[in-house]
């Protein structure tokens, strides 16, 4: 379990590093000031930019077969990932595997915006993952999930 901390860890600070290197903090607030109405939600709440932040997304699926990952990644890039690109908040999203555990598959969600990606409702969570559990026939079950805030960091 400790491994599994660092090695995520690791994976974490890599991505914010090269995520904050590629995207400035002024480039994404003045994209997102004008395309808030394209949001996957009907009605955008408001949002005050000086409180939203950069947010990353761990979600730990837990496999029946290691055999099954490769459906497992075929029907979420069908599934999942064109549902989430449609919101404006959605930067970028990593798999990686655990070292320790072949019957585990991990996705590092990105975003621009923790409160439009906040505005995701639970019931347009759930009708997805309905869709997803129709095209993949293999039991699975969510391990972990955590969220983190991006941090603004100076490495002079």
């Amino acid at each position: 379990m400790k491994t599994y901390k660092i090695l995520l860890g690791v994976v974490l600070l890599s991505f914010a590093i090269y995520s904050y290197t590629k995207i400035s903090k002024e480039s994404y607030l003045s994209k997102n000031s004008k395309d808030l109405n394209n949001s996957l939600i009907s009605s955008p709440k408001t949002i005050d930019k000086k409180d939203d932040f950069r947010a990353v997304e761990v979600l730990v699926y837990q496999l029946e077969k290691p055999e099954h990952i490769k459906d497992f990644l075929k029907v979420d890039s069908i599934v999942w990932t064109p549902y989430l690109k449609k919101n404006n908040a959605y930067f970028s999203k990593r798999v990686v595997k655990p070292l320790d555990n072949d019957n585990q598959i991990a996705f590092i969600l990105e975003w621009n915006s923790y409160k439009v990606w906040k505005e995701i409702t639970p019931e347009q969570i759930e009708e997805n993952e309905e869709v997803f559990r129709k095209q993949f026939k293999h039991p699975y079950e969510i391990h972990w999930i955590k969220e983190f805030e991006i941090l603004d960091f100076n490495n002079k």
